[in-house]
């Protein structure tokens, strides 16, 4: 079984003359709006505070996100580069649900349009026969549009039961690899950030992520030991469906759900995993803690807050539906020998 696997046509913006050329220097502007992408950059007008935009699409507001991307930079009309930048992807599932004429617009938190200096409209292409009143039907029915994918998903908090089938899952997965490997799972990612910060699985999240600490202390050793792990669960009678050099593996259990399971390690001055590595020990971990979520026992690590500080970064408590991962360099390359361990290269 080969477990291991790696992880339109754009339209143009027709412009026409503002008599206003000023407000867009203050509070922002709309620069990219095609097939692929609908970014810019909005910034208060007397601090650096980055603002809320609203994506309004054919009138329906679609999504928020705030303006606060600072790893990328936008090149605004009057030449300059400007942070607080914000960008919403454009997926298949969002582009089937629109006509084929659409337009789009970026409202600040007072009513504002963001422009690019001049009024426009601009035309998103969707699929031909389709109502205009169809995305406004999705987002009534419980989906809900997730700004760095574009896709539209029904969460987890509009899924019927789905909570309690997930967590069950969870709480099997936790039984077995600590019967059969010896290892505690313990809730991490977007599960704990929701379970800490919010007392729930987060709205937008649909999976449920889990992790375990590896026995192995440098990281080439640790993938080694992921992928063996992965490799007896699987011999076991497990699902173990793929697993990633990244670290992480999908696991389906008995009732259907699949989790996200990743594997850490520590070293002697850091915690390490996919896509962080932050200055703690096995004692930010053990002795793990069990706490109830919605009526089911559920494991964390010993220091969720710091855990999720190091993974998160000091914002951690600041829903970010835009957030992305700014790895330092040192991260990324524990993160290649570790999948030169799963690869067994």
């Amino acid at each position: 079984m080969d477990f291991f696997r790696s992880r339109g046509k754009n339209t143009q913006i027709r412009r026409k003359p503002t008599a206003d050329n000023q407000s867009f220097k203050r509070f922002g502007e709309l620069l990219i709006a095609n097939n692929q992408e609908i970014s810019g950059w909005a910034i208060g007008a007397s601090s650096e505070e980055p603002l809320l935009v609203t994506l309004v699409i054919n009138g329906v507001e679609a999504v928020q996100v705030r303006a606060n991307l600072s790893n990328k930079r936008f090149r605004s009309t009057d030449g300059h580069d400007r942070p607080c930048g914000f960008k919403f992807a454009i997926h298949e599932s969002l582009r089937s649900k629109l006509p084929a004429t659409n337009k789009i617009a970026v409202r600040l938190p007072d009513g504002t349009l963001l422009s690019t200096g001049k009024d426009y409209a601009s035309e998103l292409t969707g699929a031909d026969g389709v109502s205009p009143q169809a995305l406004s039907d999705e987002l009534a029915s419980g989906r809900i549009l997730i700004p760095k994918s574009g896709a539209l998903l029904r969460p987890i908090s509009a899924r019927d039961g789905w909570t309690d089938k997930a967590l069950k899952s969870y709480q099997e997965a936790e039984k077995i690899l600590r019967e059969q490997m010896g290892k505690r799972l313990f809730v991490a990612y977007g599960t704990l950030l929701g379970l800490i910060r919010e007392n729930t699985l987060l709205g937008h999240d649909d999976d449920v992520d889990a992790m375990f600490l590896l026995d192995s202390t440098d990281a080439k050793s640790a993938g080694e030991e992921f992928s063996n792990i992965a490799q007896t669960l699987s011999s076991a009678g497990q699902n173990i469906t793929s697993v990633f050099p990244g670290g992480n593996l999908h696991w389906k259990t008995s009732n259907g759900v699949v989790l996200d399971v990743f594997g850490c390690w520590a070293d002697t001055e850091t915690l390490n995993g996919y896509m962080f590595s932050f200055s703690g020990s096995k004692s930010d971990i053990f002795p793990t803690v069990t706490r109830n979520l919605h009526g089911l026992k559920i494991t964390t690590p010993a220091a969720p807050e710091r855990f999720l500080e190091g993974i998160y970064g000091v914002e951690w408590r600041i829903p970010d539906p835009q957030f992305q991962w700014r790895p330092k360099q040192e991260t990324l390359n524990r993160m290649t020998e570790f999948g030169k361990g799963v690869r067994g290269e």
